[in-house]
């Protein structure tokens, strides 16, 4: 963890454990975890991305995304907070005109999440007690993980198969990343779709 990056503060709010990281450029992001998710506070992240009118831009993401948590304002007193997960954040991020939007994301992605994702899952008090008291939780839990871990790595594989613009991939590779039977099924839904023409010399061409 970089020397800017602090983790200041736990407190339990509801069931939700805050986390406020800080760093030197961008300030404090408060952070929740809601069935091993981290939720990020809607206000912290429009305040470092220079993103004006919360309800705007809340307006924009995605609702099941978007979460009610309490927090404790500087006056003690109890307030509702918006907090949004990984998907809506990066959604923010890309609204952004601020040019250290990028160093911001890359902040997040080095050093906050794999702070609090260091253990596999983002393991708060509550999520421990619970799977110590619990086992089906945790075996429900790991369970989730793992898939949502095969399916991010297929995920990579496949984007990176099919955006790669420096290395040339024939169609069974492509086919295969797609799970498809074949390059010759894979030929015959590109020419359905006007994709795909013969040309002489070059033998099939994919028009893009």
């Amino acid at each position: 963890m970089g020397r800017s990056t602090r983790i200041l503060l736990q407190r339990r709010v509801k069931m939700n454990e805050i986390k406020m990281f800080k760093n030197e450029k961008f300030g404090e992001i408060r952070i929740i975890e809601k069935e091993g998710k981290p939720y990020f506070n809607l206000k912290d992240v429009c305040v470092i991305l220079g993103l004006e009118q919360v309800s705007r831009v809340k307006s924009r993401l995605k609702e099941d995304g978007v979460i009610l948590n309490k927090v404790i304002d500087n006056l003690g007193r109890e307030q509702q907070a918006n907090f949004i997960d990984e998907p809506n954040l990066y959604k923010c991020i890309f609204q952004s005109r601020k040019e250290n939007a990028e160093e911001f994301t890359d902040w997040v992605t080095s050093e906050v999440l794999p702070t609090i994702r260091k253990h596999g899952i983002y393991a708060t008090d509550s999520v421990i007690d619970n799977i110590l008291n619990n086992p089906d939780f945790g075996i429900e839990l790991l369970t989730k993980l793992k898939e949502e871990r095969n399916a991010r790595i297929k995920a990579e594989r496949r984007n990176a198969i099919l955006t790669h613009i420096n290395k040339t991939y024939t169609m069974t590779e492509i086919a295969k990343e797609l799970n498809l039977k074949s390059a010759t099924q894979l030929n015959k839904i590109l020419s359905d779709k006007n994709l795909i023409f013969y040309q002489r010399n070059l033998g099939n061409v994919l028009s893009i």
